[in-house]
C-alpha cells in the first residue's frame, strides 16, 4: 500500500476533479498569466518571454491535462468521474 501526504488540502468547490488538479499546478498558471502580457507587445517580449516559453516547454506544460487525468486515472477516477463536479465518491471500500 501506497501512502501518499497533500502539500495542502483542495478545499470544495464547483469544478471537476480534473480542473481541480489542474488548478494545483500554480508554476504552470503563473507563467502562462506572466506570458500573456508579454506577447501582446510587438516586440514579443524579448528575453524574459522567451524564458518563460523555455520553462513552460522543460515542465512538458502541453500535456498538463492528460497528467493530470492520469493521477486522477491512478487514484481511481474514471473519465465520468474526473469530468463530474462536485465529486462524492468514495476510493476506500465501507
Amino acid at each position: 500500500m501506497d501512502i501518499y501526504h497533500l502539500i495542502k488540502e483542495i478545499e470544495v468547490f464547483d469544478m471537476s476533479a480534473l480542473k481541480a488538479v489542474i488548478s494545483c499546478d500554480e508554476e504552470r498558471l503563473r507563467l502562462e498569466k506572466e506570458a500573456e502580457p508579454l506577447a501582446g507587445h510587438d516586440d514579443g517580449g524579448g528575453e524574459q518571454l522567451e524564458r518563460i516559453y523555455e520553462r513552460l516547454e522543460a515542465m512538458d506544460a502541453t500535456t498538463a491535462e492528460k497528467r493530470a487525468a492520469e493521477i486522477l486515472f491512478g487514484l481511481g477516477f474514471n473519465r465520468k468521474m474526473q469530468a463530474k463536479k462536485k465529486p462524492e465518491i468514495s476510493l476506500m471500500d465501507g
